[in-house]
C-alpha cells in the first residue's frame, strides 16, 4: 500500500484520523475504515511500518482477540461509496471494510513513527519494548512458567519463545497494563510469581517408574499413596493432586474413557489422540482435571494432574511441563538479561523521584500532598503489625500513629508513592488479602479510609468503579477510579467485590485547577496506585502479605465490616 496515496485519499475523502478515537472508539453514526487484520500486536506494527501509516493508524481489539487496523472513520450514510472510491485505488486493500465498531472492546497502542520498527535493535532499558532474542533458554522458560501461573499460557515449557508464548506475554500486558509489552512487564511478572515458584519450591521432578519429568510445589507435596507403579501426591494448601501410574493398552483406553464420561464442564472436553501419545482435560465437581498418557518402554505411563478451579493455574504450569526423560530446572541464571533487568528495576523502586516539584506543580494535578502534615489512612497486610499507606502521607513525619499507636516506617519508595509502617502494639486488625488478578476496566471498586479526619470524624467507606487502567498522564502506576476520595483518603486500600485489594488510594485529581485550564469542573476523579506494584512493593521489601485464590462476592455491608477491621488512621508529627 502507498502511504502518499493513503493520506491524499484521507484529505480527499475527508476521513476523520482514526488516531483520536481512543476515547468513543468509533464515534456515532460513523464507521471505521478497516485495511487489515492481524492475530498479534507485533504483526499488526509490522504491517503498519511496513506501508507507511503510522500518523493515522489505529490498532482495535476486537471481542474475538483479533486486531482490526483503522486508517479513519468516514460518515456511515456515506460509507459505501467512500469505500468504492478508496478500491478502485490498486494501491488499496482489496479486502478492506468499513466497521461500526461495536466488536472492539479497546484501542491498543500503534506506534507513531517508523523509528520503533522490529528491525532496530533490541532495546535492553526497563521502558524499552520487550524482545525475547537477548534471553536465554532458561530465562524464556522461566517466563513461560510465570504465564502459564498466571493463566496465559498453555503451551509446552521449551525456552523457545514462539508466537504462542508472544501471543500469551501480549495478553497479559494488554490485560493488566494496557499496554503492548515492554521490558519491565517481563520483570513485574517475574516478581508477581517469585513468591509462589520459591515459596512452593516449584522444580521438575523426574519419575523414575514413568521415565517422564513433571513440575511440581516440592516444598508443599506429599506422598499420600504408593503401591506397585502407582503414586499419589497432594498439596494440602491448594488442593492440587498429582497421580503417576502404568498401563496396559485397554487400562489407559479406560482411564481416559472415565474421564470423559465425568465431564460436566459447559465448554466441551479437551482431547488429542496421536499415535503413542494421549491427553484428556475436563471440568467436573468445582475441578479442572488432566490426563495424559505417553507410550513408555511397552506400556502406557500416565500423569494425572487436578486441583479446584480455584487453583487451576497450577495445573496449566504442571500440564505444561511434561516431558519425556529429565526436565529443565526454572531458574533465572545469575548474571543474565533478566536478573540485570530485575536489579535495575528494585533500584528504580529505592530512588527517589526527582522528575519535579509535586508541592508545587502549576501542571492540573492531584492533590495527593495536602494530607501528608497531618494525617492519611492505611491497611493492615498480615498478622505482624505491618501495614501500607503512600510514601507522601509519611513524608517528613517524625512520629506516627498507627490507630492512636506508636508505629516506624519500615520501607518506603518514592517512585510509587508507596510506604509499609509496623507498629508492636497488638490491635484488633483482619488484614486485607491482595487479588491474584489485576483490576479489570469498569470493574467495581470501593474504597475506605479517614477523610477529613477532625471534621468527619471515623471511617468513611465509599463505592466507585475503575474508569480507566492508566492515571494522569497515561502513566501505568496508577489506575483511575470513580470512588470519591477527599484529602486523608491517601494510603488507604481500594478492593474489588470480593474485597480484595487491587489498589491503594493515592491522589484526587485537583478540580478547582483543572477548572481554571479547561473551564469545567470534573467529578469523581480520584487514583489508586495498581495493586500488582503493591504486591512487588512488598516482596521486594521482604514483607509478608496473602494473596487470594477466589473468594465468594461480599455484600456491600459485608466489605464495610471487612473494611472496618482493616483500615486505620495514620496520624503524623512532623
Amino acid at each position: 500500500m502507498n502511504s502518499n496515496l493513503i493520506r491524499a485519499l484521507v484529505l480527499t475523502l475527508a476521513l476523520a484520523p482514526s488516531g483520536g478515537l481512543a476515547q468513543s472508539l468509533v464515534p456515532f453514526e460513523q464507521c471505521a475504515i478497516i485495511v487489515a487484520s492481524r492475530q498479534t500486536i507485533i504483526e499488526a506494527r509490522e504491517y503498519i511500518q511496513n506501508n507507511g501509516i503510522e500518523d493515522i493508524a489505529t490498532v482495535f481489539e476486537a471481542k474475538n482477540g483479533w486486531l482490526a487496523i483503522s486508517v479513519g472513520t468516514v460518515p456511515l450514510s456515506s460509507s459505501k461509496q467512500a469505500l468504492a472510491e478508496l478500491k478502485s485505488k490498486p494501491s488499496f486493500p482489496s479486502d478492506a471494510y468499513c466497521s461500526t465498531g461495536k466488536a472492539y472492546v479497546r484501542v491498543v497502542a500503534a506506534p507513531k513513527n517508523s523509528s520503533s520498527s522490529l528491525k532496530s535493535a533490541v532495546s535492553t532499558a526497563l521502558d524499552g519494548e520487550f524482545d525475547a532474542r537477548p534471553l536465554s533458554s532458561a530465562e524464556k522458560r522461566f517466563l513461560q512458567a510465570a504465564l502459564a501461573l498466571e493463566g496465559y499460557y498453555k503451551g509446552l515449557l521449551d525456552g523457545v519463545w514462539g508466537s504462542g508464548s508472544q501471543e500469551a506475554f501480549e495478553r497479559f500486558t494488554y490485560s493488566t497494563y494496557s499496554s503492548e509489552p515492554l521490558n519491565v512487564h517481563a520483570v513485574t511478572l517475574i516478581m508477581a510469581v517469585i513468591d509462589e515458584v520459591v515459596e512452593g519450591g516449584w522444580q521438575s521432578e523426574y519419575i523414575s517408574k514413568l521415565d517422564m519429568s513433571v513440575a511440581m510445589p516440592t516444598l508443599r507435596i506429599e506422598l499420600v499413596e504408593s503401591r506397585n507403579n502407582r503414586q499419589k501426591w497432594q498439596d494440602s494448601e491448594t488442593g492440587l493432586e498429582f497421580i503417576f501410574d502404568r498401563f496396559d493398552n485397554d487400562g489407559a483406553t479406560g482411564a481416559h474413557q472415565a474421564m470423559l464420561r465425568a465431564h460436566t464442564g459447559q465448554d466441551g472436553p479437551y482431547t488429542v489422540r496421536k499415535p503413542g501419545f494421549a491427553v484428556t482435560s475436563i471440568s467436573s465437581a468445582g475441578k479442572l482435571e488432566y490426563l495424559r498418557s505417553d507410550f513408555i518402554d511397552n506400556a502406557w505411563s500416565m500423569v494425572y494432574i487436578a486441583a479446584p478451579l480455584t487453583a487451576k493455574n497450577y495445573v496449566g504450569l504442571a500440564s505444561s511441563s511434561l516431558t519425556r526423560g529429565y526436565g529443565e530446572y526454572f531458574d533465572i541464571p545469575k548474571g543474565g538479561h533478566l536478573d540485570g533487568q530485575i536489579r535495575e528495576f528494585l533500584a528504580y523502586l529505592d530512588e527517589p523521584d526527582q522528575t519535579e516539584d509535586k508541592q508545587n506543580s502549576s501542571e492540573p494535578n492531584s492533590r495527593e500532598h495536602q494530607d501528608a502534615a497531618g494525617s492519611g489512612s492505611a491497611f493492615f497486610v498480615n498478622d505482624e503489625g505491618y501495614a501500607l499507606t503512600n510514601a507522601h502521607v509519611v513524608d517528613g513525619c517524625r512520629f506516627l500513629k498507627l490507630n492512636g499507636f506508636p508505629a516506624e516506617i519500615v520501607s518506603i519508595s518514592d517512585s510509587f508513592d508507596l510506604a509499609a509502617v509496623k507498629t508492636d502494639a497488638s490491635l484488633p486488625s483482619t488484614p486485607l488479602w491482595f487479588s491474584a488478578s489485576p483490576a479489570k476496566l469498569n470493574s467495581d471498586v470501593t474504597i475506605a479510609g479517614f477523610p477529613l479526619h477532625g471534621l468527619l470524624g471515623g471511617l468513611n467507606v465509599s463505592r466507585g468503579a475503575v474508569s480507566s487502567l492508566k492515571g494522569i498522564g497515561g502513566t501505568e502506576t496508577t489506575m483511575q477510579i470513580t470512588a470519591p476520595v477527599q484529602p486523608g483518603n491517601s494510603g488507604g486500600p481500594a478492593v474489588n467485590s470480593q474485597g480484595e485489594v487491587v489498589g491503594v488510594v493515592v491522589a484526587k485529581l485537583d478540580a478547582l485547577l483543572v477548572a481554571r485550564e479547561i473551564g469545567d469542573i470534573p467529578e469523581n476523579v480520584g487514583f489508586a496506585v495498581r495493586g500488582e506494584l503493591a504486591q512487588l512493593f512488598l516482596t521486594s521489601n521482604g514483607i509478608p502479605y496473602e494473596k487470594s485464590s477466589g473468594n465468594a462476592y461480599l455484600s456491600g455491608e459485608e466489605l464495610a465490616e471487612r473494611l472496618e477491621k482493616s483500615t486505620a488512621l495514620l496520624e503524623c508529627n512532623k
